[in-house]
């Protein structure tokens, strides 16, 4: 038989036809599952078929200094971000800078990302630039091949 998956962008899960129309309520559920809400965990997130994905980085690649201020030297960096469970850690690019040429997106957010699967508008602070296992949400860093240490090593490429 052949099983048809279907996005569900909403949550960023792959499911199959059984699983989208299987009722909630199914006695056919594992018994780990017996304390299921709906897929709905305490902060609102998705739990079931989902994994966290926990802060990994390739030998090619390492977390650049923190930047002094936040400035249009961002763009076009490699930024490394700590989503909500049940997404974590995930790499974009900063293409777009918002100041008051553009104020009412500068109101909420200074800086749009484009991520594997779209664009979404962020307000970046110094304050969460911070990596590692323990970093909290919205956490964030910026990344640079192996071998590079700064904004002039990136530009000379």
């Amino acid at each position: 038989m052949r099983r048809v998956l279907h996005d569900d962008r909403a949550w960023g899960l792959l499911i199959n036809d059984d699983e989208l129309f299987q009722p909630a309520d199914s006695s056919s559920d594992s018994d780990d599952d017996d304390d299921y809400d709906g897929g709905f965990g305490g902060d609102g997130a998705r739990r079931r078929g989902q994994q966290e994905v926990f802060w990994n980085l390739s030998d090619a690649l390492k977390v650049d200094e923190k930047p002094l201020r936040l400035d249009d030297s961002l763009m076009g960096r490699m930024i490394y971000m700590r989503w909500d469970t049940p997404h974590g850690w995930l790499v974009g690019t900063i293409t777009q800078r918002f100041t008051q040429e553009t104020p009412r997106l500068a109101a909420k957010f200074n800086y749009r990302v484009r991520w594997f699967d779209g664009w979404d508008n962020h307000k970046l602070m110094l304050d969460n630039y911070q990596g590692g296992a323990d970093a909290p949400y919205s956490s964030w860093v910026l990344l640079v091949k192996s071998g590079q240490s700064s904004d002039a090593d990136i530009m000379s490429d």
